[in-house]
C-alpha cells in the first residue's frame, strides 16, 4: 500500500460526522479536510490542496477561489497535512 493509500484509508465518511449544534463551523467530532482547489487560478500560494477545519476551511475556499471540493476528511489534523502536501508534491 503506498502513502496515499494508506492516508486515503484512514479518512472518515463526510457522513458520519454531524454539524456542532453550539457552532456550526465546526463538527462532531472535530474534523480537518483536505480540498481541491478546481479553478484553474489556485490563488496566490499556488497549491491545489489544501487543509483546514471543517466545513468552515470548505466554506472560506469557495467563497474565496471558486470551485472546491472535499478529497478527504480526517479526525486527525496531521493526516489532513501531511495528505495535502503529498498531494501537492504530486501535482507539481
Amino acid at each position: 500500500m503506498t502513502d496515499l493509500e494508506t492516508l486515503f484509508s484512514l479518512a472518515v465518511d463526510p457522513d458520519s460526522v454531524l454539524i456542532d449544534p453550539n457552532s456550526a463551523n465546526y463538527t462532531v467530532p472535530h474534523t480537518w479536510g483536505v480540498y481541491e482547489v478546481l479553478e484553474r487560478d489556485c490563488g496566490p500560494s499556488g497549491m491545489r490542496f489544501r487543509k483546514g477545519n471543517h466545513p468552515v476551511r470548505l466554506k472560506e475556499l469557495q467563497r474565496e477561489l471558486g470551485n472546491t471540493k472535499l478529497v478527504a476528511l480526517f479526525t486527525e489534523e496531521e493526516l489532513a497535512s501531511e495528505l495535502s502536501r503529498c498531494l501537492n508534491e504530486r501535482s507539481s
